[in-house]
């Protein structure tokens, strides 16, 4: 007789890295402390070898950087990206992403920070490029 956590093992070594390799776009929105809606336009180049991941993220073409700490585990990546300082800063915003894989969508949230300061939490969400 099986036990129950055999049974779990079993079921997860069934599951597989999902396919992420490819472009993606769309965008991050943010709600505001006086009721507005902040937005932003991300682009995310991907690369995947199995279970590893890498590539480059930003708002468009011209302003990318490379992801770090990247990790898919099954149908969960997770990865942070810092971009570059904007004019007169001596440090660019870093977002650490937290997105679920399903089909031709990722979905999830991204934190962002710049030095000590909290940037906030948004919501993501990206479909392939055609």
């Amino acid at each position: 007789m099986l036990r129950i956590g055999t049974v779990i093992l079993l079921a997860m070594s069934g599951m597989s890295a999902a396919t992420v390799a490819g472009t993606w776009s769309g965008g991050m929105e943010q709600k505001t402390n006086d009721g507005r809606t902040g937005r932003m336009s991300m682009l995310v180049e991907l690369k995947q070898d199995g279970d590893r991941v890498s590539g480059t993220a930003g708002p468009d073409n011209s302003n990318q950087a490379l992801i770090q700490d990247a990790r898919l585990d099954g149908q969960h990546l997770t990865f942070s990206v810092t971009l570059p300082p904007l004019p007169g800063s001596d440090a660019g915003p870093t977002w650490k992403f937290d997105l679920i894989v399903s089909g031709n969508r990722m979905e999830g949230r991204s934190e962002g920070t710049m030095g000590d300061r909290s940037l906030g939490i948004t919501q993501v969400v990206l479909t392939p490029q055609k």
